[in-house]
């Protein structure tokens, strides 16, 4: 169903509703802890930017001699104020990762790193905070009545690690019994949202159509199926899948697909074929026994102990491929695979996992092709990890980027992505015949 209000799980889904309820006490348990405390979170709905006037060169002097920039702010207001000033100069945000929230941190003042690519045109960006799909369909909708387009989603689970107050003559064994509590308090009250990052080119905004597909667990004739047969019947209608993400709905949980119809779709066009996979075992087998059928990994993420992706039919495969994942964050095993990386591997994308207390794109996907070119990786740090969050800046941010991303550029590496582990960090890629 094309979203609409959901009530609560009937009785006869116990079953499912216990992995959910299980799978997030443990999440909660075993998160990263803190000691600052914060106040209660607060929804808020920015305005939309004003059009931007083109800046001269004499305004703009990094265009002159940077193709790449990169913006990094506390804040999602403040970074997209200064997204909006790069790209009065001609610079477009084509990648943007994130630090997972904080004990107690509210969504709107996590931590963002960007880079922008000098281009033709100049740009100007939005942003939004969805905690249901409603709000999503809605909220974009509105902003592409104002001519911006989808560009960037960012999802985050705020309240998950909430700090409480402790009574400090309490004894010590009392203290950890009440933090147990809290936790699993936590584990029933967090919520799951996504940050949007809308774009529109100055001067020629696009006039696009936004829906969100959705399955709910518990309701219908299951996540899978809801989402295939409401996608098959939106791609009919000309619409097509630019993200698909996960939300807590009170006791409800629900996958989502943001379906976009371009102002630009020919009103004839071919209806692309759909897989969709939601799985709490075997994931990674039910994705590479599609792609040997000619389907295509487009979109993945997590939601507690389930993992969901939408795979599309490639016409005519030119040769089969499968799939490989990488989590960053454990470095012996992600050394080890990059160290292998060579003929027929090729970086396909970035996903989020759950670290600490939030979200984080840390999962690594890689392509493997026999047919395909030889492909060599470089990782560059950009930012370091923070270390007072409080300050209102990243640790150690250069704010520029560094000498070694512009060495790789230089030697025909191409910068593919940015992810998290331990820090922002850039990938380049070059492949060579």
């Amino acid at each position: 169903m094309v979203y609409q209000n959901i009530n609560a799980w009937t009785e006869n889904h116990k079953p499912a509703k216990i992995v959910f309820i299980f799978s997030t006490l443990l999440l909660a348990l075993l998160a990263i802890n803190d000691v600052n405390a914060a106040g209660t979170a607060s929804v808020t709905q920015m305005a939309i930017y004003q059009t931007n006037e083109f800046s001269s060169h004499e305004d703009c002097p990094e265009a002159a001699s940077n193709e790449y920039r990169l913006i990094s702010a506390s804040g999602v207001e403040k970074f997209i104020a200064d997204v909006n000033s790069a790209g009065k100069c001609r610079y477009r945000l084509i990648k943007v990762s994130k630090y997972p929230l904080s004990t107690s941190e509210n969504f709107d003042k996590m931590n963002l790193v960007g880079i922008l690519k000098l281009e033709t045109k100049n740009y100007e960006y939005d942003w939004f905070e969805a905690f249901t799909p409603g709000e999503a369909q809605t909220r974009i909708n509105h902003r592409a009545n104002a001519g911006f387009h989808f560009r960037h989603a960012l999802p985050f689970i705020q309240g998950l690690c909430e700090t409480y107050d402790r009574n400090p003559s309490a004894p010590n064994e009392e203290v950890a019994i009440a933090e147990v509590f809290n936790r699993i308090k936590g584990a029933f009250n967090f919520a799951i949202g996504v940050v949007y990052i809308v774009e529109r080119e100055t001067g020629s905004p696009k006039r696009n159509e936004y829906r969100v597909l959705l399955g709910t667990w518990g309701r219908g004739k299951g996540v899978r199926n809801d989402l295939k047969v409401e996608l098959d019947n939106s791609a009919r209608k000309g619409f097509r899948p630019v993200a698909m993400e996960a939300y807590k709905l009170g006791n409800n949980h629900a996958v989502s697909i943001l379906a976009e119809l371009s102002e630009e779709t020919p009103s004839e066009t071919a209806i692309l074929e759909y897989e969709i996979v939601v799985s709490e075992s075997g994931f990674e087998k039910k994705v590479n026994n599609l792609s040997k059928n000619g389907f295509r990994l487009e979109f993945e993420g997590k939601l507690s102990a389930f993992r969901f992706a939408l795979l599309q039919k490639t016409p005519k495969p030119k040769s089969t491929i499968s799939y490989s994942w990488v989590d960053s964050t454990r470095k012996s095993q992600f050394e080890k695979f990059l160290g292998a990386v060579g003929q027929g591997i090729m970086y396909q994308g970035v996903s989020s996992q759950v670290f600490g207390c939030d979200y984080a794109k840390s999962n690594l996907l890689f392509e493997h092709d026999k047919n395909a070119p030889r492909s060599d990786i470089k990782i560059v740090k950009l930012t370091d990890t923070f270390v007072n969050t409080s300050l209102g800046r990243i640790s150690g941010s250069p704010l520029s980027l560094n000498d070694e991303f512009g060495s790789l550029l230089h030697k025909n590496y191409v910068f593919r992505d940015l992810f998290y582990s331990d820090g922002i960090n850039a990938i380049l890629e070059r492949v060579t015949k």
